[in-house]
C-alpha cells in the first residue's frame, strides 16, 4: 500500500503523519462526558472508545460483565466495596457512535470521584485523554457520519441560541448530505452517459444523449444547486450580524450610500474612479436590530499582488453576505427585485442611486417600453445619497428581508457553512461552462466531473 504520493520530504511527512494516524487511533480514548454549570449533578458519565475500552472499564468497576448492554446495580470501590452505586453501557463496534467498542461509565457525580476514576483509567496501558472532538473524528473516519454532520455536532456545541440550535440540528440529521447526494447522483448519471458516449464515438449512429435533452438536463441540476445556495440557512453566520455588501462599477456611489444608509463618513468617497481599494465595513442600526453593511473594491483583473488581495478579499465579503446590493446609475439597466443570481454566491438586489441626477421621465414608478411590456420599477430602488431620496424605504426594505431570512431556520431545511457555500458555488460555475461544450465530450466531461468532485468534497 502507498501511504502517499510523490517523493521527498514531502512524500516522507505525509507517510509519518499516516502511520501517526494510525497508531493514534488504535488507542483507546477517554473523556468526561457530563457537566453541570456547579461542578455538582447526580450523575457523571465517562466515556472510552477503541479495543480495549471494556476491559479498561474493569479498572474502575471489578464487577462489569464484558458483555454489550447495560448493566446496573455495580459497586464502585472508589466509593464502596459492596455498596451498588454505578452503572456502565457498553456498545459493541461497529454498532456504536464511533464505530468501535464504546464503554459508558454511569458513576455519582461527585468531581471528586469523577477525577479518581478518571485518573484510575488514564493508568490503565493504551487509554489516553481524547483530544476535543475526537469521538467525532473516529465516528467520521469510521464511516458513522459525513463531514456535514460533524460539522453539525460542532456546530450544536457552539450554539448560543435557539436559531443556531435548529441550524445545527439541521446539518446533524444529515439534510444536506441527502441534497448533495441527490444532486451529485443527478451529475454521475450525465457524466456516465457522456463518457460512454466518448467510448462509442466511432460507432455509426449511436447517440446516447441529445444536445436538447442534456441541455435541459445541465439546467435542472444547476436549479438544484442554485436553490440549494438560495434557501439554505447559513449555520455559520447566525451568530455574527448580518451582513449587506455593496458592490457596483467606478463611480456609482456605493461608498456614499453605504455612508448615507449608515449616517456615518466611514467610506472615503472621491469622484476619481477606485477610491475603495479594501473591505470598508460600517453598522446600520435598525428596529430589527444592527445589520453590517460592506463596501467592496470593485471587481478588476488581478494584475499585481495588491489587486491579487483586493480581489481574494472581496469574494471573501460576498461568500459572507446574506445579501449583495449592486449599485447602478445607468437607467436603461434593468431594476429587479430580490433575486438570486448566477454570477453572485447570495440573494442580490439592483439599486439605482443618483435618481437626482435623472430626467424626471425616468423616475415614474412604472417605466413604458415600446419594445416590450410595462417594466415595474420599485420606487424605493431608485435612491440617492446625495438627496437622501427614498433611503429610508431602501433601509426598511433591506431590514426586512435579511431579519426574514434569518428567521426561517429550520431543523428539516438544509443548513450550509461558508465551505460548504463556495464549493456550491464552484459547482454552479462549472455547470455553467458546460452550456456551451455540448459538442465537445471531452470538455464537457471534464467539467462534470470537476463539479462531482467540488460536491464530493462537502460530505468528506
Amino acid at each position: 500500500m502507498r501511504l502517499a504520493k510523490g517523493g521527498g520530504w514531502n512524500g516522507r511527512w505525509r507517510g509519518v503523519a499516516f502511520v501517526a494516524w494510525l497508531v493514534s487511533v488504535q488507542e483507546t480514548i477517554l473523556a468526561l462526558s457530563s457537566a453541570s454549570p456547579d461542578g455538582l449533578a447526580p450523575r457523571g458519565i465517562l466515556r472510552l472508545s477503541g479495543s480495549g475500552a471494556w476491559g479498561a472499564a474493569r479498572a474502575v468497576l471489578p464487577g462489569l460483565p464484558l458483555a454489550a448492554g447495560y448493566h446496573a446495580g455495580l459497586a464502585l470501590p472508589l466509593v464502596h466495596a459492596r455498596y451498588p452505586c454505578a452503572a456502565a453501557l457498553l456498545f459493541r463496534g461497529p454498532r456504536s457512535f464511533t464505530g468501535e467498542d464504546i464503554a459508558e461509565l454511569h458513576l455519582p457525580g461527585s468531581p471528586a470521584i469523577l477525577a479518581a476514576a478518571t485518573d484510575a483509567l488514564l493508568r490503565v496501558e493504551g487509554v489516553r485523554a481524547a483530544l476535543p472532538g475526537e469521538f467525532t473524528a473516529r465516528a467520521f473516519l469510521n464511516g458513522k457520519m459525513d463531514l456535514t454532520e460533524a460539522e453539525g455536532i460542532a456546530a450544536t456545541i457552539h450554539a448560543t441560541d435557539q436559531l443556531e440550535r435548529r441550524a445545527a440540528a439541521s446539518l446533524r440529521n444529515g439534510h444536506l448530505h441527502k441534497e448533495i447526494d441527490s444532486l451529485a447522483n443527478l451529475i454521475a448519471d450525465q457524466l456516465a452517459l457522456i463518457e460512454a458516449g466518448i467510448d462509442f464515438s466511432d460507432e455509426e449512429g449511436v447517440t446516447l444523449v441529445g444536445d436538447e435533452h442534456l441541455l435541459h438536463n445541465i439546467s435542472g441540476i444547476q436549479e438544484g444547486v442554485r436553490l440549494l445556495l438560495a434557501c439554505a440557512a447559513r449555520a455559520d453566520r447566525l451568530h455574527t450580524l448580518p451582513a449587506v455588501v455593496f458592490i457596483g462599477q467606478p463611480n456609482v456611489g456605493e461608498s456614499s450610500l453605504v455612508n448615507a444608509l449608515a449616517g456615518a463618513d466611514r467610506s472615503i468617497t472621491s469622484p476619481i474612479a477606485g477610491t475603495t481599494r479594501d473591505i470598508l465595513s460600517v453598522l446600520m442600526r435598525t428596529p430589527q436590530g444592527d445589520i453590517r453593511l460592506m463596501d467592496v473594491p470593485g471587481e478588476e483583473a488581478p494584475t499585481d499582488e495588491l489587486r491579487q488581495k483586493m480581489m481574494a478579499a472581496r469574494q471573501q465579503a460576498l461568500l459572507e453576505a446574506d445579501l449583495i446590493v449592486e449599485v447602478l446609475t445607468d437607467p436603461h439597466e434593468p431594476i429587479a427585485s430580490f433575486v438570486y443570481r448566477s454570477d453572485l454566491p447570495a440573494y442580490a438586489i439592483n439599486i439605482q442611486n443618483k435618481a437626482d441626477l435623472l430626467p424626471s421621465a425616468k423616475r415614474r414608478t412604472f417605466e413604458a417600453d415600446d419594445e416590450g411590456p410595462i417594466e415595474v420599477r420599485f420606487d424605493w430602488q431608485l435612491v440617492s445619497a446625495t438627496t437622501g431620496l427614498n433611503l429610508d424605504k431602501l433601509r426598511h426594505q433591506i431590514s426586512d428581508f435579511v431579519m426574514q431570512r434569518r428567521g426561517t431556520v429550520s431543523e428539516t431545511l438544509p443548513a450550509i457553512t461558508q465551505r460548504h457555500r463556495a464549493l456550491l458555488h464552484a459547482a454552479y460555475h462549472e455547470l455553467e461552462a458546460t452550456f456551451t461544450l455540448t459538442r465537445h465530450p471531452e470538455l464537457l466531461a471534464s467539467h462534470f466531473r470537476h463539479a462531482l468532485d467540488l460536491l464530493g468534497q462537502i460530505p468528506g
